[in-house]
């Protein structure tokens, strides 16, 4: 599972990169934001508080 997750971030990372979005900072949030969600859906809120 967790190696999904990973390449599932890596391909939004790689997407938000080719959409043009060169704000760091924006492409950290929504990284953050993403993984935030799949952490709520799998019900371990810890490891998404503690990836910041």
């Amino acid at each position: 599972m967790s190696i999904f997750i990973s390449r599932f971030l890596l391909a939004v990372g790689v997407t938000v990169n080719e959409l043009g979005a060169g704000n760091h900072s924006l492409n950290r949030l929504l990284r953050h934001r993403v993984a935030l969600l799949i952490e709520l859906s799998s019900g371990s809120i810890d490891a998404a508080t503690e990836r910041d």
